[in-house]
């Protein structure tokens, strides 16, 4: 979930006629014609002829697969700045995609100078296609390969809002195009006579979406008279092992936090056949649990014995060869 409180910006898109597809998920381009009166085209992307054409899973569409990796450069590259500045006893717990996904949205509204940072900052200058508009596209191709997968065990589920001050009017084709392409309809709530009754509405929308796991998101004072704009990604997920752990092989063993201190937790213990991998330049082990439905895994980083997490907090030097 990403909060994002804005001062006024007026947006402007030129005037065209949006229609929205029946199916977003099965949409061509000319399903959905974003024509934003902004857009940042990106710079030519040159290729090594000697370079060999890179393997696409079945299925996958390029650009998609493009954008995921671009999504995944960000992730890593947030990482990496969180990591150099949090304290040796903090914990990073964070969901990339769904920061990506809300500035996505504030894209849609974004010209010149802020449409340019937010198109390198969050790599979509990476992908192929020239234009700023067609990220959206593809975006929605993204979301529907994330979310549309379904198993009785395993729950996937992502949903965007935009809560706007009711005194304060928004382009109807912006509010068109991020629910047609994001699902973020827009909901009016009173920020200027009532601050904190609207942060109590986007709270319960929250803890509705994530079947009230994630409850009071935003703290009291966070919301005032001067909020115009909120959004909002919440991101929920439930799944169950493929492969399930007996309880009686769960035991208390030491977790070594640092080399000078370590607690003890509980710990799970089976044998079998996993995706495994050892990189001994990196001083790490690398290991992929699958969840039930085969599409969602957990992969799991471990430092070697006596190696410190911050010696491998250089992440964005590897995982690009696994990813």
């Amino acid at each position: 979930m990403k909060l994002l409180k804005c001062t006024w910006i007026l947006w402007t898109f030129a005037l065209c006629s949006v229609y929205a597809a029946k199916d977003i998920c099965n949409a061509k381009p000319k399903d959905m014609p974003l024509e934003p009166m902004c857009v940042y085209r990106n710079p030519d992307i040159s290729v090594e002829p000697t370079q060999a054409p890179e393997k696409i899973p079945v299925s996958t569409n390029p650009r998609v697969l493009e954008l995921s990796k671009a999504n995944s450069r960000f992730a890593l590259t947030l990482f990496k700045q969180l990591s150099e500045r949090k304290s040796s006893s903090e914990n990073i717990f964070l969901s990339p995609l769904s920061i990506s996904t809300a500035f996505a949205m504030t894209k849609l509204g974004a010209c010149n100078r802020t449409l340019e940072q937010l198109m390198k900052v969050f790599q979509f200058d990476s992908i192929k296609e020239k234009t700023s508009d067609q990220v959206h596209f593809f975006f929605a191709k993204l979301n529907c390969r994330l979310y549309r997968r379904k198993h009785e065990t395993t729950e996937l589920i992502s949903a965007n809002r935009l809560f706007g001050d009711k005194s304060t009017i928004f382009n109807e084709t912006y509010q068109h195009i991020s629910e047609m392409v994001y699902g973020a309809k827009m909901m009016p709530l009173n920020f200027k006579e009532k601050p904190d009754d609207s942060r109590m509405v986007i709270n319960e929308w929250i803890a509705n979406k994530t079947e009230n796991r994630i409850k009071d998101t935003l703290p009291e004072g966070s919301i005032d008279s001067d909020t115009i704009l909120v959004l909002v990604n919440a991101i929920y997920f439930k799944g169950q092992w493929k492969h399930k752990f007996d309880k009686q092989d769960v035991m208390n063993l030491d977790f070594h936090v640092s080399e000078t201190h370590s607690c003890p937790v509980p710990m799970m213990y089976q044998e079998r056949k996993f995706q495994y991998a050892y990189i001994p330049d990196d001083k790490v082990k690398i290991l992929e649990l699958p969840y039930n439905g085969r599409d969602i895994t957990m992969i799991l980083i471990l430092p070697n014995e006596g190696t410190a997490l911050s010696e491998v907090s250089h992440l964005v030097n590897f995982l690009p060869k696994i990813f």
